[in-house]
């Protein structure tokens, strides 16, 4: 990792510039045409069942996937729903599938310097905020993908791309299991935090862009279209009693974790990237009125 500080502005950046650059050219791209986005918002993945058609190929894809992987937890939430929808395809993956891959490292060497930038100044843990998203059924066997981000310091702190383990019957009910998982990833920050003698202020911001959802953390929704969830997702009704956490509506257009659920358009995803990673000139969220970032948006 490459970490940068600036103590005067009390600015850390992080990024991995180095070994993205090592990956670039060991997969033979560092001449290969750059790509604005990972991925175009049309594209659709679809696994191909049985064993690998071709051992060789499935070999390079899972390096190249297997590195994706890693960048995407470390340093580069940008990539997250990329290599977790391509790491889907590990089975038997197609040419097609390879290419897509080779797209998202092209990417990736046009944005070697993007890092992660955390404004430390002022109250940093009045900047702790989150917000969860759901994209509902995209998935070939029906289930959906969570995209969860914590932030502190205006930039991404901790951040989640996956697949939920039930199919969900509405996107209310996938919304609602998403922000389950979000606040427990809250409420393990918050001991994280007190580890080291920080003190959150409670509760923290949740943000979410599922009226419906918000309508079940309060426990205002009890009837035969919910009552079929399962009571492990109900733990964020506690977490909201016990003031943990405070959920938000936020609308769609101006939902930062909308970033880690779907390929996006590219007037999107370099808004929502550079709000994710702490690089949007006007706008750091946590630290600016939540409206700015809709004047931006639109």
């Amino acid at each position: 990792m490459d970490v940068s500080i600036d103590r005067e502005k009390r600015i850390l950046k992080i990024n991995q510039k180095t070994a993205l650059l090592k990956f670039v050219k060991n997969n033979g791209l560092s001449s290969a045409r750059t790509r604005r986005t990972p991925m175009d918002s049309k594209t659709k993945l679809t696994r191909k069942k049985g064993p690998a058609d071709d051992p060789k190929l499935q070999t390079e894809f899972r390096q190249i996937v297997g590195s994706l992987m890693h960048f995407a937890i470390v340093s580069r939430p940008d990539i997250a729903w990329c290599a977790v929808a391509l790491s889907r395809c590990q089975g038997n993956p197609t040419p097609a599938m390879l290419k897509l891959a080779q797209q998202v490292a092209r990417y990736l060497a046009g944005s070697v310097d993007d890092a992660l930038t955390y404004n430390c100044s002022g109250d940093l843990m009045s900047t702790f905020i989150a917000a969860t998203d759901a994209n509902w059924a995209e998935n070939d066997d029906s289930t959906s993908t969570s995209g969860n981000i914590a932030f502190l310091g205006g930039c991404a702190l901790s951040w989640l791309c996956a697949t939920q383990h039930c199919v969900a019957h509405s996107s209310c009910e996938s919304e609602y299991i998403a922000l389950d998982a979000m606040g427990r990833e809250i409420e393990y920050l918050f001991m994280l935090f007190k580890s080291m003698n920080f003190a959150p202020k409670k509760p923290v911001r949740v943000l979410e862009d599922n009226q419906s959802a918000i309508a079940m953390t309060a426990g205002c929704i009890n009837h035969k279209r919910s009552k079929h969830i399962q009571l492990r997702y109900h733990y964020v009704r506690q977490l909201v009693k016990m003031q943990l956490i405070s959920v938000q509506y936020q609308p769609t257009i101006i939902m930062p974790a909308d970033l880690l659920t779907k390929p996006l358009p590219r007037a999107a995803f370099e808004l929502h990237t550079a709000v994710v990673m702490g690089n949007h000139p006007d706008f750091r969220i946590g630290q600016d009125p939540m409206k700015q970032y809709l004047v931006i948006a639109e």
